[in-house]
């Protein structure tokens, strides 16, 4: 823990060299303001994928040594399923339903620092919030019938997880062109998550028989690792 926290301390110290940093030599990297990018990542074979975030990465140059970027991802996952099962000779018979509704929401924002070390290429530094929020339920229902007998079973269990942190990233801009450059970096992410979790258990009656509630938090500290992307500037 130590470790990781000496190195976050070097990466905000070098943030702020760069931000005091200023070099007379001509650069092809954009220095008008206002100027906008969209980020994307490298995989394997050159194909594209998600970088800052998987709905959008963008990226706003406020000056010739700093930019703003924020990343936001989106995912949903709704799913309704129905199974008929029945016994031959038909003695008894079950309709089972499961109805999943998922949503999962990260925004994360970053003020960057950036040095030239040559004409096209950079060192940047990035410090700002991340902010997750993860909603997810689950309703099965089975309705069964034995020599006679019916049955029916609802299960509900409903997820709520709200997360705050800090992301803080390091890492070097080469321009190939003017509107086109590769990049490299290493994030570091610290967060708290709050999570709450409830599972109702119903046997046909209209208060639920079975309840169970838990809550608890988590601190999380861990490196995202290398990321190779690609910024396109308009």
């Amino acid at each position: 823990m130590k470790l990781k926290l000496s190195i976050l301390f070097i990466l905000l110290f070098a943030g702020l060299l760069f931000s005091q940093t200023e070099n007379s030599e001509q650069s092809n990297s954009p220095e008008t303001e206002n100027i906008w990018a969209l980020q994307f990542q490298i995989l394997d074979n050159f194909q594209l994928g998600t970088f800052a975030g998987s709905t959008i990465s963008l990226k706003k140059v406020l000056s010739g040594c700093s930019s703003f970027r924020f990343g936001v991802s989106i995912h949903t996952d709704i799913s309704d399923v129905e199974q008929e099962y029945k016994t031959i000779p038909t003695t008894s018979q079950n309709n089972v339903s499961q109805d999943e509704d998922q949503i999962n929401l990260s925004i994360t924002s970053l003020y960057l620092w950036n040095t030239p070390i040559k004409s096209d290429v950079s060192a940047y530094f990035g410090l700002g919030p991340t902010l997750s929020i993860a909603h997810y339920k689950s309703t099965s229902k089975n309705e069964g019938s034995s020599n006679g007998t019916y049955t029916i079973t609802e299960n509900t269990t409903t997820e709520n997880t709200f997360g705050v942190g800090l992301s803080g990233v390091v890492g070097v801009e080469w321009f190939v062109k003017d509107n086109i450059s590769i990049l490299g970096e290493y994030e570091t992410i610290a967060i708290y998550n709050f999570n709450k979790r409830k599972n109702e258990i119903n046997f046909g009656n209209s208060v639920p028989d079975n309840t169970d509630e838990r809550k608890g938090n988590v601190f999380r500290f861990y490196s995202v690792g290398a990321k190779l992307g690609v910024s396109i500037y308009f």
